[in-house]
């Protein structure tokens, strides 16, 4: 569905649940897709967190997706991963050209010193990112 081809220009997963790998599948379709501006995902509660590969693979696509406009990730339980996980979509934003909003929402926020860098490195290199919302 998001692959080359696709007129969805909006996606909001809210609440799914997906099979192993899929998640990262999703993610790395957004390499090809042409429409896609708005972005939103949010694990169902009863899923304890979605994988490092998804996180891995969103940040490739960031760093060749030329549509996507908005990306929000969003946890609603308490057993959300640590902000570490999203150290490789802060060092993407570095090379992204068309992100403008990323909200990062559920996750445990305590800055590790390994996420700083990436933070540094991200941020000092974007030029197109007017919000970033870490909650």
């Amino acid at each position: 569905v998001l692959r080359q081809g696709s007129s969805i220009t909006s996606l909001d997963l809210y609440q799914c649940s997906f099979p192993e790998g899929g998640s990262e599948q999703i993610a790395s379709a957004l390499n090809e897709n042409a429409t896609l501006t708005t972005f939103k995902i949010s694990p169902s509660p009863d899923t304890i967190s979605i994988h490092q590969a998804f996180y891995d693979a969103m940040a490739t696509s960031l760093l060749t997706n030329s549509t996507l406009q908005e990306l929000s990730i969003e946890y609603l339980v308490r057993a959300a991963p640590t902000s570490v996980c999203v150290s490789s979509l802060l060092l993407a934003l570095g090379m992204n050209k068309m992100l403008r909003k990323m909200c990062l929402s559920g996750f445990n926020f305590i800055i590790a010193e390994s996420l700083i860098p990436a933070l540094h490195e991200g941020l000092g290199k974007n030029s197109t990112l007017e919000i970033l919302e870490l909650i």
